[in-house]
């Protein structure tokens, strides 16, 4: 299953990989052989409830929640990239960012989306400019190269460099991030730029 699945972490092919072997039609059963915390292996009989899988189905709840837990802490929870709405949100959440004097960031639930889209929230806590995604690298495949009996090619990029929004506001307080086993795609690159907002592109 796994050479066939496209992810972009070890970690993310395992879950998508154990995701895919349990996908079939809903109604039907799967047995499974598990082994608990405990050491205690046994067998168990699921039945499949949908026949989605898992990675396709819609984001449940909110795109984004704001929660004000007293003192100025201000928790926000941003389960997806996808939509534009998403960022047009955060601005109007935080159109100044008065009274916040520190922001929490969930993204436990964000399995990404768009980068260009967690860049516009991204411009509103950094400082100086910073690279909006990682460096990436794609093979480009050229079949006539294998019968030629030479390497096959490489093509190299990074992201877009995103500047502080001034027009909204910046906000320079205490910032904590909350990740999880479903933090993917532009959700890394969001967290990738701010851990690396010191280093000017």
């Amino acid at each position: 299953m796994a050479p066939y699945i496209s992810a972009s972490t070890d970690r993310d092919l395992f879950k998508r990989s154990c995701r895919e072997l349990l996908v079939g039609r809903a109604g039907t059963s799967v047995a499974l052989t598990i082994s608990d915390t405990a050491g205690q292996v046994r067998q168990v009989n699921l039945t499949r409830s949908s026949q989605v899988p898992p990675d396709l189905r819609p984001v449940p709840g909110p795109k984004l929640s704001k929660r004000d837990l007293g003192g100025g802490i201000v928790l926000v929870e941003l389960s997806t990239f996808g939509d534009m709405s998403v960022a047009q949100e955060f601005n109007r959440a935080f159109p100044g960012f008065r009274g916040v004097r520190g922001l929490i960031i969930d993204l436990r639930k964000n399995g990404g989306g768009d980068t260009p889209i967690a860049n516009k929230i991204l411009a509103r806590p950094i400082a100086v400019p910073v690279w909006g995604s990682s460096n990436w690298t794609a093979r480009s495949y050229v079949p006539v190269y294998r019968a030629w009996r030479r390497e096959e090619t490489w093509i190299k990029g990074r992201g877009d460099v995103v500047f502080p929004a001034g027009l909204f506001g910046q906000y320079h307080g205490p910032l904590v991030l909350i990740v999880g086993e479903d933090t993917f795609s532009a959700a890394e690159d969001f967290v990738s730029a701010l851990k690396k907002q010191d280093a000017q592109p």
